[in-house]
């Protein structure tokens, strides 16, 4: 199951090509984020990640993507651990850092791995495999601050191989070990730089079938298919801190209920009644020095429903998005009046804008708090 990502701008395919030109190396990610519509109802968040993977994707060598998983669905559907360990797991969860949903890893402290395949179901993740044989060219997004590796498997014309990264300096090419461990002499291994464990985004790009022939692995051997993707972080066993509960909602929720409720009169695939809306929308329409005064439904959701460029429109999505959220009282920590002076933050804003970046870093913190983090305004 192949996925859209909703995170992609045009200049994805500058990246892309930029990578390609400088001999697929190690990059930042310049990839602006969108408003996340999906709706994740009352899911606990944590304010930040630790040790996470996004944006993980084919593509060949005219800039086409193929995308295995941009976390924009909420969900781990595709992956496996390998081997399975009492206590790890992984999550789906937001990170303001990135502004959008990525897949935080916990192998607590075991030689656990987690594999990103093509479905799920009964077998094993062979199964599933990705199997893809139009593209040679893989880009992923990591933070992390411990060490981590990162293996790529794919079928040459002489067996599979296990293409393995890891933040390193050196890259010690083929693995050869002597009987009886020659059946794990099919790695080659490539050095991405020690600088990346420094609990930032980082993107990589790399040319798969250029690190099968590069020097120190040297195999004269023609890439078919690309299998699977497989990443270990080395963490210790410490437990990840509780997640942080704002139970907002997303402006995906509530531009669905004002729409389907209110706008259409209708009850199915509704969270919501039409007394509800309205007693929330009593709350949005008197708030403080309310850009929203006396708002109706039809504009309400209207302002939500912009997909331009312009950044006070933008900040108004999202903060009308908020004012829903807080009427129902999804308030920052539980506490009531530090979540009103957010939003009264936010219609200050706009009553006496600032600079573009100043209105964009606002939009962002309403969109943290709308997709459910709390760690958005102290």
């Amino acid at each position: 199951m192949f996925k859209k990502s909703g995170k992609f701008l045009a200049c994805t395919v500058i990246v892309i090509w930029a990578a390609l030109i400088t001999g697929c190396s190690q990059f930042e990610n310049p990839m602006a984020s969108e408003d996340s519509e999906l709706d994740t109802g009352s899911m606990a968040k944590a304010s930040a990640v630790f040790n996470a993977v996004d944006d993980i994707m084919l593509l060949d060598e005219n800039g086409r993507i193929q995308i295995y998983e941009d976390a924009e669905d909420g969900l781990i559907n595709n992956w496996w651990m390998n081997p399975e360990a009492s206590g790890a797991f992984l999550q789906n969860n937001y990170d303001p850092d990135r502004g959008s949903r990525v897949i935080e890893l916990f192998d607590m402290g075991t030689t656990t791995g987690f594999i990103l395949t093509d479905g799920d179901g009964p077998g094993t993740f062979w199964n599933y495999s990705w199997n893809n044989t139009s593209k040679k060219f893989i880009q992923f997004s990591v933070k992390f601050n411990v060490d981590f590796v990162v293996w790529v498997v794919v079928s040459t014309d002489k067996g599979n191989r296990w293409l393995e990264y890891t933040p390193e300096d050196v890259s010690r090419g083929l693995k050869v070990l002597p009987e009886p461990y020659t059946y794990m002499s099919n790695k080659v291994h490539t050095g991405l730089g020690s600088d990346i464990v420094d609990g930032q985004w980082h993107t990589i790009t790399r040319d798969l079938q250029a690190d099968l022939i590069a020097d120190g692995a040297g195999l004269d051997e023609e890439i078919y298919a690309i299998r699977l993707f497989k990443i270990r972080g080395y963490s210790t066993n410490t437990p990840p801190p509780p997640p942080v509960i704002c139970d907002a909602h997303t402006i995906g929720f509530w531009k669905n209920n004002i729409k389907k409720v209110i706008l259409q009169d209708r009850t199915n695939g509704t969270q919501l009644t039409r007394d509800q809306l309205i007693q929330y929308l009593d709350v949005v329409q008197s708030f403080d020095k309310t850009p929203f005064n006396g708002i109706s439904f039809k504009s309400a959701y209207s302002i939500m429903n912009y997909h331009g460029s312009d950044a006070i429109s933008l900040l108004k999505k999202q903060l009308l998005a908020s004012e829903f959220n807080y009427a129902a009282g999804a308030y920052i920590n539980g506490d009531e009046a530090l979540t009103a002076d957010f939003l009264m933050a936010g219609e200050a804003m706009i009553l006496n804008p600032g600079s573009r970046d100043e209105i964009l870093e606002l939009q962002q913190k309403f969109d943290a708090y709308n997709n459910g983090s709390c760690d958005v305004w102290q």
